[in-house]
């Protein structure tokens, strides 16, 4: 009985995925591949011009809470961003007054360097 307790232990395969990638091992290019940080996105989109939040939470941005967002890169980022509520057709035809934020020219440099760094 004991003989049968024993026995080697066979490793199990590698978990693989439909394209054959090991999913058990980091990818030595994950780092290439990373997806940006929830501040780049909308930081990018303001560089482009004023946005709304409805836009911002499009593709390719994606930001559901552009809010908070905004208020991270004046806080920890530095940047100035103008707010300016504005009222756009919302639900059945209502209006809906909603924030549109404007990144100002003066913070344009500061921003652009900060996408470059991350």
């Amino acid at each position: 009985m004991s003989a049968a307790l024993n026995t080697t232990q066979q490793k199990a395969p590698d978990a693989t995925n439909a394209q054959g990638h090991n999913q058990n091992t980091s990818d030595s290019n994950s780092a290439h591949h990373r997806a940006a940080h929830k501040w780049q996105r909308p930081q990018r989109a303001l560089l482009t011009g004023p946005h709304n939040s409805f836009e911002l939470e499009k593709a390719p941005t994606f930001d559901h809470c552009p809010n908070s967002t905004v208020s991270e890169l004046k806080k920890r980022h530095g940047l100035l961003i103008y707010t300016q509520m504005t009222r756009v057709a919302g639900y059945d035809g209502a209006g809906a007054i909603i924030a549109q934020y404007t990144l100002a020219a003066e913070s344009r440099d500061k921003a652009e360097k900060l996408l470059g760094d991350a």
